[in-house]
């Protein structure tokens, strides 16, 4: 396949097409990835953050007052450029300027090489943080059995 954005960045162009296909179930939106991409340099994770930052930010701050449909669409797009934007930060522990610029519950959970997780891709790293992520989930909004929120 040619290589439509990126042409010299096998990487940068291979996690812009992971983000095109989350616009077949809502995950993304083709125009937010293209003008996204537009604003970041070839190799320069930097970049790459900030940019996937800012159109994160601009997608929650607009789902934040939207009608509850839109809202959801909205923060689920947001939520994978979030992802997006730290992407490349994995190679740094002490980065941590994602997790400081979220604003709402948050837990820094550190995953060891014993847990598995120096196998990052690897079916088991991926359990482990499902599992952890669902865990925090649990906690943090608390639902019934009904999946409702509890009274707090």
């Amino acid at each position: 396949m040619k290589q439509l954005l990126f042409e010299d960045d096998v990487q940068f162009w291979f996690e812009t097409l992971r983000l095109f296909g989350h616009a077949s179930y809502g995950g993304s939106d083709f125009g937010e990835i293209v003008a996204t991409a537009s604003r970041i340099a070839p190799g320069d994770y930097d970049s790459w953050h900030d940019a996937w930052l800012e159109t994160a930010d601009r997608v929650s701050a607009e789902a934040a007052t939207a009608h509850p449909v839109s809202a959801r669409d909205g923060f689920l797009r947001a939520s994978t450029y979030y992802r997006s934007a730290e992407h490349f930060l994995h190679g740094n522990p002490d980065d941590a300027r994602l997790y400081e610029h979220l604003t709402g519950p948050k837990t820094l959970l550190t995953f060891t090489e014993q847990e598995g997780a120096g196998a990052h891709c690897h079916a088991g790293a991926q359990r482990l943080a499902l599992a952890r992520i669902f865990d925090w989930l649990d906690d943090t909004i608390q639902l019934t059995r009904r999946g409702c929120p509890r009274d707090r």
